[in-house]
């Protein structure tokens, strides 16, 4: 007879051998739970000693230990015996310092009950050597924005380039991007306009030119309309057929003259009222001598609901767009020409192309108007135009692709410029192979692993001299579920408990904030409280960690009135005062000291603060 769990041999009543049952059972306790030497350890020891123990890892090799995977190894008498281990069972090993435990078949490292790191092959994916590699704890109140280089946003990660670690989106995943959203004016002008008109004013006649080179003359344009950019004040203007305009008499020189440009791009934004009845929205004309029209680009909502552009009027052909615009639909509207064609494109990409528009053969244009012919009445635009722009250059397809995005408060990814690091603390990968991967939803991403760099999956050997850190990056693209793992395969992403994940990001950055909460926010919750027995006594008991810290930390105290760093807030005298954190160490966050130079507090006055610990490598 055996027991039910761990199968130790009972001593049935008047047995002979009472002494073997006895010992067996004894043996058979120390062999699964007292401590292995390893678990990792795949070739069978040559040479062991009398009690030693090891977890068999899978594929384990050597006479006894073959076939014998996952399995308790205990040698004892001379020989070794095998126990299977039951569900649950968990043990320390002496070799990696860890604790591992034995779930749905598979040996895992032991992390408190979450999900863990496979040792011996199961399903589960080996230990992962990065700290909130889901980018999901953020103790430090980061939001999306840009980071300087060196500046952490998700705990664990930091920037290494001059660019954004990107929000977390809903499917979890972050992108690696340029910076924060390009505003649309500073697309333009990286550009190079000949003339740059944002309609923004919001009173007078004058549209102000922002290149400096022709302002406009406002006829009967409203003012102060709401703009066609995405997350921009900056104003538009609306044209109401009645008539109005913008028309200027001083063109930019590269449109001047009876010399058609070699080169040419007109970029706009733009809003229809109604799509009925022909709408003039540019027209570049010899101010009606010849009735000649060198640019003319207009709505034909009389006829084809398209958009059509003319070079030479009357006479000569029009290119008409693919576009059909609708009404009350914003639009971003780019035209260019160079040798090799006319093109027009819609929202950032490619809607016509001709490669043979007609030529232009007519005399000196004098004259621009936006948005009505004064020659012809009867043409009026009736929308919102914003942010016109001329260049005296053909916009390549990337040019407007970059326009579109910033018009939208797009991200403009550049994979060179966004670098997200974590700095691990891993000296036992010396000489080992490891692997980089994650999921990047068919994004490429590059990896860095100490140096070396290449597509994820990554693989490479560390270094076997080295004692130290390594720094782990990626760039471009979007990720989630990163893990860095011992040997050439990833496996299966597995995460952690978040709890934990909390705990081992708290080892270098804590704070008194709820987790989720940016330090410097206005609030008492969470927040220290204490009272000084009398005006002298400028200190109280210290705040203990919640973790054992990395390091002895550099603490930064904050007034939770109104958020001010370096104080802390006196509730009874309602003023904050200048302190420092003082008797700080790895275990102790340590308590405030009232700078010296501040007066003194009252006697039983009631302060509160909150605290941020920083232990970063």
């Amino acid at each position: 007879m055996t027991t039910p769990i761990l199968s130790l041999p009972e001593i049935a009543e008047s047995q002979a051998g009472k002494s073997y049952s006895h010992n067996e059972a004894l043996n058979r306790l120390e062999g699964v739970l007292v401590r292995v030497l390893s678990a990792t350890t795949t070739a069978e020891p040559g040479s062991p000693s009398e009690g030693d123990t090891y977890i068999v890892p899978d594929s384990a090799t050597g006479t006894d230990w073959a076939g014998n995977d996952g399995k308790i190894a205990h040698y004892y008498g001379g020989a070794w015996h095998f126990y299977a281990p039951v569900e649950g069972l968990a043990i320390y090993s002496t070799g990696d310092a860890k604790s591992y435990r034995y779930l749905s078949s598979t040996w895992s490292e032991d992390v408190s009950g979450g999900a863990s790191e496979d040792v011996s092959g199961g399903a589960s994916a080996p230990r992962n050597y990065l700290i909130n590699p889901d980018f999901a704890i953020n103790q430090r109140g980061f939001s999306g924005d840009a980071l300087a280089v060196g500046e952490y946003g998700y705990d664990r990660w930091r920037s290494a380039g001059v660019g954004l670690i990107g929000a977390r989106d809903v499917d979890g995943y972050v992108a690696l991007t340029s910076g924060d959203p390009v505003p649309y004016a500073d697309a333009i002008d990286a550009l190079a306009p000949v003339a740059y008109w944002r309609f923004g004013e919001a009173s007078g006649t004058t549209c102000v030119d922002e290149v400096g080179n022709t302002d406009l003359a406002y006829t009967g344009v409203t003012l102060g309309t709401a703009g066609l950019l995405v997350d921009d004040a900056d104003t538009a203007a609306t044209w109401d057929g009645s008539p109005s305009y913008a028309s200027a008499v001083d063109l930019p020189a590269a449109f001047l003259g009876p010399s058609y440009p070699t080169a040419m791009s007109i970029a706009f934004l733009i809003k229809f009222a109604t799509v009925a009845g022909n709408q003039l929205l540019l027209r570049i004309d010899d101010a009606g001598a010849t009735s000649n029209a060198m640019i003319n680009l207009q709505l034909r909502g009389d006829t084809t609901g398209q958009l059509s552009f003319d070079k030479y009027l009357p006479g000569g052909g029009a290119v008409y767009s693919n576009l059909q615009p609708v009404a009350d639909t914003v639009y971003h509207i780019v035209w260019t020409e160079d040798a090799t064609g006319l093109r027009l494109y819609v929202d950032g990409a490619l809607d016509k192309y001709e490669p043979s528009p007609e030529t232009y053969s007519g005399g000196a244009m004098t004259r621009m108007q936006i948005g009505y012919n004064i020659g012809q009445a009867g043409y009026s635009f009736l929308g919102v135009m914003d942010e016109f722009a001329m260049f005296d250059t053909a916009l390549s397809a990337a040019d407007v692709s970059d326009l579109y995005d910033a018009a939208q408060a797009t991200l403009i990814p550049d994979a060179a410029a966004a670098i997200a690091e974590q700095e691990i603390e891993a000296p036992d990968l010396a000489g080992k192979q490891v692997t980089l991967a994650a999921d990047t939803g068919g994004t490429t991403v590059t990896g860095d692993i100490d140096g070396t760099s290449g597509n994820l999956p990554l693989t490479v050997t560390i270094d076997p001299g080295s004692t130290g850190n390594i720094i782990v990056a990626c760039t471009g693209g979007q990720v989630k579920n990163l893990r860095l793992v011992e040997g050439a395969d990833a496996g299966l992403y597995q995460p952690r408990d978040p709890t934990l994940e909390h705990q081992l990001c708290r080892r270098y950055y804590a704070k008194s904030y709820p987790k989720d909460t940016a330090p410097g926010s206005v609030g008492a919750g969470n927040a220290y409280c204490f009272a000084l027995t009398t005006s002298k006594s400028l200190q109280m008991g210290n705040v203990m960690a919640p973790v054992e810290m990395r390091a002895s930390p550099t603490v930064t105290l904050y007034s939770p009135n109104d958020g001010t760093a370096d104080a802390i807030y006196n509730e009874t005298g309602t003023a904050n005062h200048v302190a420092a954190a003082v008797n700080t160490t790895k275990n102790c966050i340590g308590y405030p000291q009232i700078d010296a130079g501040a007066s003194a507090p009252s006697a039983d006055d009631l302060f509160a603060f909150h605290w941020t610990a920083d232990a970063e490598i």
